[in-house]
């Protein structure tokens, strides 16, 4: 039996770029197909009325032709629309952050239908609630950890043992935290030898620790109002901006924007 040619199926925008004179390229992000790149022949053009729906963000239905070398899309309809995204500047930046690290952490192959409701929910909660920082690092950690590349983060990474109030945390260059007596000892084994030091780690509170086992949560079941000082903050961001870094080997534009903006 042939592969099949006329495809539905439901996708987010991630981002779309002129593709000769009167075309879109657009990639989507759908839970069937995965990441691709379609094409939406004439939306260029001032008559034509889907130039309007192939907005980023925008979650569609989609009718696509699939030829031997790209995706063609047929028909668009709007599904969902952030509306109160767009209308205020800083959810706007937070969902452009959330967008470019999901578009840059996901692979063309790569199709999940929990990645997609990931995306879907972490938008909704930013256009409907008032901590995008916290929905923002929540996504971050619940991205790393379904396509399984975020560390044992409830556990040291040598001795296994769980955190507790009483543990001095440390996170390594190596992606990985440990406790200090392990940390000196890792150390020791990498110098061959030389004195303890923690130049190449950062220290961890435990309360942060604590509070990325709530952010791994699904969203649905966060409720709470969290109040943090700018130092927790700061080694929330970090912890999560190094994982995706150092796991991924990507870089997050829109968040060094972001940082420099307020710093």
């Amino acid at each position: 039996m042939g592969e099949q040619r006329n495809i539905h199926t439901q996708g987010i925008i991630l981002k779309k770029h002129p593709f000769g004179e009167n075309d879109f390229s657009v990639t989507i992000y759908s839970p069937d197909l995965g990441k691709i790149q379609a094409t939406a022949k004439g939306a260029r053009k001032m008559t034509s009325s889907a130039a309007g729906y192939l907005e980023t963000l925008n979650i569609c239905n989609f009718q696509l032709y699939k030829s031997s070398v790209r995706y063609t899309i047929v028909q668009c309809q709007i599904q969902e629309k952030f509306k109160t995204i767009g209308e205020d500047l800083d959810r706007a930046m937070m969902a452009g952050m959330i967008v470019e690290i999901f578009n840059k952490s996901t692979i063309s192959s790569e199709h999940c239908s929990e990645l997609f409701h990931l995306l879907r929910q972490s938008l909704r909660k930013i256009g409907k609630t008032s901590q995008h920082f916290l929905t923002v690092e929540s996504f971050k950690l619940n991205l790393l950890r379904q396509i399984g590349v975020l560390p044992d983060l409830e556990n040291c990474a040598s001795c296994h043992e769980r955190w507790n109030t009483g543990h001095i945390i440390w996170l390594e260059k190596s992606g990985y935290l440990r406790c200090e007596n392990c940390l000196y000892e890792h150390a020791v084994s990498e110098q061959n030898g030389h004195s303890r030091n923690t130049k190449n780690a950062k220290h961890i509170e435990f309360n942060i620790i604590k509070l990325i086992n709530y952010l791994i949560r699904p969203l649905s079941e966060q409720t709470k109002t969290i109040a943090f000082n700018p130092e927790q903050k700061e080694q929330l961001q970090y912890l999560t901006r190094f994982f995706l870094e150092h796991f991924l080997d990507r870089e997050i534009v829109s968040e060094k924007m972001m940082m420099d903006i307020s710093g």
